[in-house]
């Protein structure tokens, strides 16, 4: 979305498919709150900060629910006119949390919980890229005039 919004990924993005996405940030299940990483001055997030620009993990504290780079990436609006958007989650993310935080409410966008298709698909966030259901989904949304139906099969959860 940064590249749509900031880089002329507008003229040249006909769709974006969000698998788990971070659109409004993670609470990391309230710890984030909790450790003060909400608030951009507090202690704890200047050696987070830190920690991140020492490593190369600049996202880790962009990530974060109510982050300085989210609030200006989202400013405005999430979507750019003439671009197709598709959010697909999970309501078994352990990344962004709540899972609800990866969708985009604005007109046109279509918005998917993975479980709403098959209740039987237990996929976290880290196993979601090798999903077959969502790979069914991201393919009937790239072409859909050939899209099938997902198979719904039992998918557990990624064993990190």
């Amino acid at each position: 979305r940064a590249y749509i919004k900031w880089y002329g990924g507008d003229k040249v993005v006909n769709r974006l498919i969000g698998l788990v996405p971070s659109n409004k940030g993670t609470s990391v299940y309230g710890l984030g709150t909790l450790a003060g990483l909400d608030r951009p001055n507090s202690l704890n997030a200047a050696l987070l900060q830190d920690y991140a620009d020492r490593h190369n993990y600049e996202s880790l504290p962009q990530q974060l629910a109510g982050s300085p780079f989210l609030a200006e990436l989202n400013d405005g609006g999430m979507t750019a006119s003439g671009v197709k958007y598709t959010v697909i989650s999970t309501r078994y993310d352990d990344v962004v949390t709540p899972y609800t935080n990866a969708f985009i409410q604005e007109a046109g966008v279509e918005n998917i919980t993975m479980q709403n298709m098959c209740a039987l698909d237990h996929t976290d966030h880290f196993g979601f890229t090798y999903d077959p259901v969502a790979f069914q989904v991201v393919l009937n949304t790239l072409a859909p005039d050939h899209a099938s139906t997902p198979v719904c099969v039992f998918v557990p959860g990624y064993a990190q």
